[in-house]
């Protein structure tokens, strides 16, 4: 992954998500699958079911949100089209807590079911190709967290806000402070900075738009 150029300055891009690998999947999916509700009258979600063991979660619409137990850190939302599960990996679901927004439309089969599918219908190249999406995105989570400055966090978290229909009507100042470590005095002066310069439109703590390239330092 590549540091360049597009509409909002010199900021790496989110790893392009591969939709029609993903359709394709969950497509043969869906003849197995039931709708995913919750146990627990609220909304989370587990992907291990005591009777059956692992799952395989697919979200055709809206969102799930992944948070780290030991801090409550917001890591990543997973946005649909997406898939949860195929790594298998109970270490992942004892150290994480994954909760449901609303109006998402989930659903589930159990891990070994989904993996002789994807065997008899030939879907291995496929699940490799998400897979490697999957990795992208870790590793931009990573370059997004790991030595940069508190500017260069919001700018690429700004980003993600305009570029996701799903994130617009969020507050940016709490959007960001759940995904970070950031303290909040320190994102409302960068926010009313960028917005003293031109660089983004907000209205009652949301974002507006992008309105032009953000400067390489602050």
């Amino acid at each position: 992954m590549k540091s360049i150029k597009n509409e909002y300055g010199y900021f790496h891009s989110m790893p392009a998500k591969p939709h029609d690998v993903m359709n394709k999947i969950m497509g043969v999916f869906s003849e197995f699958s039931q709708p995913l509700l919750s146990r627990y009258g609220d909304d989370e979600i587990t992907l291990m079911d005591d009777e059956a063991g692992l799952r395989v979660v697919f979200i055709r619409e809206g969102c799930i949100d992944i948070w780290r137990n030991h801090d409550q850190l917001l890591v990543a939302t997973a946005v649909g089209p997406a898939i949860l599960g195929l790594q298998g990996s109970v270490f992942r679901y004892q150290t994480h807590t994954f909760k449901r927004q609303k109006n998402v439309d989930i659903h589930f089969l159990p891990l070994t079911t989904a993996l002789e599918i994807i065997k008899e219908h030939g879907l291995v190249e496929d699940v490799m190709l998400y897979q490697s999406y999957i990795n992208d995105q870790q590793a931009y989570r990573d370059f997004l967290m790991i030595n940069n400055s508190a500017y260069s966090i919001i700018c690429m978290l700004l980003t993600e806000i305009a570029t996701c229909p799903y994130h617009k009507d969020v507050s940016v100042a709490q959007y960001i402070s759940m995904r970070t470590r950031l303290a909040r005095s320190g994102i409302m002066k960068i926010l009313s900075d960028l917005r003293f310069g031109g660089f983004i439109e907000m209205e009652k703590g949301k974002l507006i738009r992008l309105c032009n390239p953000f400067p390489l330092k602050y």
